[in-house]
């Protein structure tokens, strides 16, 4: 699966053998996701959110603007979150650029 650029391989349950070894992180436990948030960036993280929304979608986290500090500049996303049937977090990010940290909010 391909989005804007970013790619994500998702794989089924099916019988190994020894030259699968480096892929398995057993045991493969419901929720398999557990702990694990991917961070999928998009261009426009409104136009999906509302896709989403629209499509029934369950969404865990509604869409907001983030500011995340960094010493004397902030980065900014618009993201919001939705957890797949396995239990992985899946966070879609558009990039808002940086300000300084004492910029007006």
């Amino acid at each position: 699966m391909s989005f804007f650029g970013s790619e994500l391989m998702i794989e089924e349950d099916r019988e190994r053998n020894e030259s699968d070894a480096a892929w398995v992180v057993e045991p493969l436990d419901y929720p398999r996701g557990r702990g694990l948030n991917i961070s999928i960036e998009c261009e426009d993280a409104n136009a999906l959110f509302q896709h989403v929304v629209n499509a029934g979608i369950p969404v865990r986290k509604k869409l907001e603007e983030c500011w995340y500090r960094d010493h004397d500049k902030s980065h900014g996303e618009l993201n919001f979150l939705v957890q797949d049937t396995d239990g992985y977090l899946l966070r879609f990010a558009q990039y808002l650029g940086t300000r300084p940290n004492d910029a007006p909010v």
